[in-house]
């Protein structure tokens, strides 16, 4: 029986859906899938413990990623009887970034060599948090214009994005960030696609193949389409378009799985985010299909190679 980890941030996770889920379809294949809590964890002497037990006496074979920060989670993913991470930590650590991801997915919507772009990117600002308000203002005016919309660079679930609708809204929000202790030392401002408001296109990806896509659309009077913010979800078919992105994606980057969010603007789709730790409960109820336990039987096909 394989063995492997599943890296939550609290242990007390089987109601949610994801983890849930993984559970489910692990014990259906026969694999001992061990929910591991990094809230629960200590390091000590280059070991790490769990609930007082040294993790390298449970002898996991693979760990399945899903909290985003720390040394905890990066030496659980180095374990001696760890074989294969999912996502691979070093991709996984890069990729949780949203700077990462524009700086190293530029070919998408610019192309590279005979390659043609596949995708468009709003026009974007990264800016820090102590940088000159003004001249964030006078960037913002010049190159991108109101509304924009402002990102964490690490944020998910639609957590640290806002929109911004006019200088008064940005000059508050300027304030307001650099008189913080947040973390967050630097955001994104990208163009507000009219077009796309409160809504998007999600695909779950699993080794640069698309397994489902769905279209969220947001609550009344949210321009975000998470299914976390109560968004609604239906299938959809993905174009060619979408599975040349995936497929690009994979190759750059080297995510086993993410999921890739794209905006509906005119007769293609503009950039938004990956996902290294996309959840599942839309995309399964929107597509119907056990994508969970795909995931997992690939995971044991990748561990026997």
């Amino acid at each position: 029986m394989q063995k492997g980890l599943l890296l939550e941030p609290y242990t007390d996770m089987k109601g949610a859906y994801t983890c849930r889920r993984f559970l489910e379809e692990a014990k259906k294949q026969e694999i001992d899938l061990s929910i591991i809590g990094i809230a629960d964890c200590l390091l000590k002497d280059a070991s790490v413990y769990y609930k007082g037990q040294d993790l390298n006496q449970m002898a996991s074979e693979f760990v399945i990623n899903r909290y985003k920060f720390g040394m905890i989670k990066d030496k659980i993913n180095v374990l001696p009887s760890v074989k294969k991470s999912f996502n691979p930590i070093d991709a996984f650590d890069r990729y949780i970034n949203k700077g990462a991801e524009m700086e190293d997915l530029k070919e998408l919507w610019t192309g590279r060599g005979e390659r043609e772009a596949v995708l468009t990117f709003p026009e974007t600002l990264l800016v820090h948090r102590l940088s000159d308000a003004e001249m964030i203002l006078r960037s913002i005016k010049e190159r991108i214009g109101f509304p924009v919309v402002m990102k964490g660079l690490t944020g998910s679930c639609g957590k640290e994005v806002t929109l911004l609708q006019d200088e008064t809204e940005l000059e508050t929000c300027l304030l307001q960030w650099k008189r913080s202790t947040s973390s967050e030392e630097e955001r994104i401002f990208q163009k507000f696609l009219f077009q796309t408001a409160g809504r998007d296109i999600r695909s779950l990806c699993v080794q640069g193949e698309v397994l489902a896509s769905m279209i969220r659309k947001g609550p009344k009077g949210d321009f975000r389409s998470n299914v976390a913010l109560g968004g609604t979800v239906d299938q959809i078919q993905p174009d060619q378009v979408i599975k040349e992105a995936a497929a690009r994606i994979y190759e750059i980057t080297g995510l086993f799985c993410f999921g890739l969010d794209l905006l509906p603007a005119g007769s293609s789709y503009a950039f938004c985010e990956i996902n290294v730790m996309p959840g599942l409960s839309g995309i399964e109820e929107a597509s119907g299909k056990n994508l969970t336990g795909e995931i997992l039987d690939r995971i044991r096909m990748e561990l026997k190679k």
